[in-house]
């Protein structure tokens, strides 16, 4: 079962609405072989949850390392169905999102020196 949950009157109706869509197999995730080969993640679509939708899925595209002729689907990566991913891109959004299942935020936050007060202050005063 998926959940879509938003806020707000809508025409005197409560601030608060819920809809719940229900199938058989809603929260998996499937792992598949694309007919050329490459493997590919899907899941439940976001608004059309009985569709399911690429959430990875390798790309055929040869990139500028010395291995991409010898390991097709090595070189790029498909994120979603727009995002099209290098090795050094796919690196960075793993380190993000294991940074998230570790503290639930996408990447640390770094205060903004100029909204530190001590910043800029003589010691001693």
């Amino acid at each position: 079962m998926l959940s879509l949950l938003w806020t707000g009157p809508y025409s005197g109706e409560p601030a608060v609405r819920e809809v719940r869509w229900e199938w058989e197999g809603a929260n998996e995730v499937k792992h598949v072989t694309t007919e050329r080969g490459f493997q590919r993640i899907e899941s439940a679509a976001y608004l059309s949850p009985a569709v399911l939708a690429r959430v990875a899925q390798q790309s055929s595209v040869i990139g500028d390392y010395t291995d991409s002729f010898d390991r097709p689907g090595t070189s790029a990566l498909w994120v979603g169905s727009e995002h099209h991913l290098n090795r050094e891109e796919v690196a960075e959004l793993r380190d993000a999102l294991t940074h998230w299942l570790d503290t639930g935020k996408l990447f640390a936050v770094v205060p903004h020196p100029l909204h530190e007060p001590e910043l800029g202050t003589p010691a001693g005063a």
